[in-house]
């Protein structure tokens, strides 16, 4: 019931609304078309997909800001990403997908949260205690301290390697 309480509602009831006009969308274009099997796909993507935000909702988010928790997601994703190149599905000449059968994946969706998830993890773990601790500029901050100079160099490095993991699928649409 503590999860009722703070829910946000009107985010909820927006997404609600646009998933309704969307799925009413795909209904009108595929009716008359015998395109059926499209429809119902997108109502098991919903079903699958609401699941996972009320799932991801209950989840405190403060939690992925430790490196325990970002090592292991960064890892996971670079492992996928090579498996694309490797074992991935070829469209158009391209591997971007993982094919389960039942559905494909691409996994440069996914490295753009891990992107955001490798920033925020550094630079929590590099500037928080500085910066809001020492009421300090970031610019001050770089200036003083060679050693968090060196973590930034790091993150660099890292968005890097999975930006040119995803960009050798080749998907440089999602490698930007």
């Amino acid at each position: 019931m503590r999860f009722l309480k703070k829910h946000d509602y009107i985010l909820s009831g927006i997404v609600f609304l646009l998933t309704i006009i969307g799925i009413l969308a795909v209904y009108s274009t595929t009716y008359n078309n015998g395109l059926s099997n499209i429809f119902e796909k997108q109502l098991l993507y919903i079903l699958v997909g609401g699941i996972v935000y009320f799932v991801i909702s209950k989840f405190d988010y403060n939690y992925l800001s430790y490196a325990k928790i970002f090592i292991p997601i960064y890892l996971f994703n670079v492992l996928l990403l090579i498996l694309v190149l490797l074992f991935g599905k070829e469209v158009n000449g391209v591997k971007r997908w993982i094919d389960f059968g039942v559905f494909q994946l691409q996994v440069s969706e996914f490295t753009k949260i891990t992107v955001i998830l490798t920033i925020a993890a550094i630079f929590n773990n590099v500037f928080s205690k500085y910066v809001f601790k020492k009421k300090r500029t970031i610019l001050s901050f770089l200036k003083d301290n060679l050693r968090n100079n060196l973590k930034l160099v790091l993150l660099i490095l890292l968005v890097l390697f999975l930006s040119f993991l995803v960009f050798i699928e080749p998907s440089a649409g999602n490698a930007t």
